[in-house]
């Protein structure tokens, strides 16, 4: 009787543990799921306000871009409210014709530029002599300059060639010259040719290059470039200083700039004044190249 009842109290007391188990079990799977709603429902809300912010900062953007938009559209009005002339003026391009952002031009025809009109920022740019262009476009570096008939800023001409202050990054306040015009229209009138520009160039009070002495010189410079104009001229002085055209052109072969190539000529011609036999002189010469070479590096 004892024993069976021992029996009885086991068995109640399995099934109330295996109660107990499986309670605690559901009670973890319930702890579990609403604890994965609630990490639901924040990340819900989460992505809820990142969808708001990123809604709010297009909304920002756009209504930047709306009130940039009308502010540069205030600008255009008013300068469309200035009095524009025409002019006509210079314009340097490279050698295929093009200028400023890579724009294509053609002789003969005229171009507009819609927008608000700024210098170095949208429009066409123009000077009124070969003098200011030269500026911006190198006589000697294959460039071609063209008359043109532009439509300008009469503000902006009339203040041609005043001197302004500018704020540069580097050095701070500068004065300059203002020496280029920017246009809404421009019309490519003519290409000028060398002998025309050449002309202008003899007038020309500043920027000249020492080695264009002549419209040959001018050509030359043209054609091949500045430092090559030089070299020509330099060797020339050689030869006539009594050095044959072979050993000139191994002197001065490995020279890397014209100032060396000057250094060069002016010894020589110093030298060649001396009462020295030619054999000394050759000599000294060539140890001349090589202190210079030394000094100032070769090709």
């Amino acid at each position: 009787m004892f024993n069976r009842k021992i029996k009885i109290f086991k068995k109640e007391d399995k099934e109330k543990t295996e109660k107990f188990i499986c309670q605690s079990e559901c009670d973890k799977i319930k702890e579990e799921n609403e604890r994965k709603e609630l990490e639901r429902i924040i990340e819900s809300r989460r992505e809820d306000k990142r969808r708001e912010e990123k809604i709010k900062k297009a909304l920002d953007e756009l209504d930047r871009k709306e009130k940039e938009r009308r502010e540069l559209q205030e600008k255009i009005d008013l300068q469309n409210q200035e009095e524009w002339v025409y002019v006509e003026g210079i314009k340097g391009m490279t050698e295929d014709m093009k200028g400023y952002d890579n724009f294509q031009f053609e002789v003969g025809k005229t171009y507009i530029k819609d927008g608000l009109i700024e210098i170095c920022k949208n429009g066409f740019h123009l000077s009124l002599n070969l003098e200011d262009v030269l500026h911006h476009y190198g006589i000697c570096k294959g460039n071609r300059f063209f008359k043109v008939r532009a439509l300008v800023r009469k503000k902006d001409l009339d203040e041609y060639g005043t001197i302004t202050e500018v704020d540069n990054f580097f050095y701070g306040k500068q004065k300059i010259i203002k020496n280029k015009l920017v246009s809404k229209e421009i019309e490519i009138l003519e290409e000028l040719s060398d002998e025309e520009l050449f002309e202008e160039y003899k007038e020309m009070k500043s920027g000249k290059s020492k080695w264009i002495e002549d419209i040959d010189d001018f050509k030359y410079c043209r054609k091949h470039g500045e430092n090559k104009l030089a070299e020509a001229k330099l060797n020339v002085k050689l030869i006539v200083l009594g050095i044959n055209e072979l050993l000139v052109n191994i002197l001065t072969k490995d020279f890397e700039d014209i100032r060396s190539r000057e250094m060069f000529v002016g010894y020589v011609e110093a030298l060649s004044k001396e009462n020295i036999s030619r054999d000394m002189f050759i000599y000294l010469i060539t140890e001349e190249q090589k202190r210079i070479l030394r000094l100032y590096g070769s090709k």
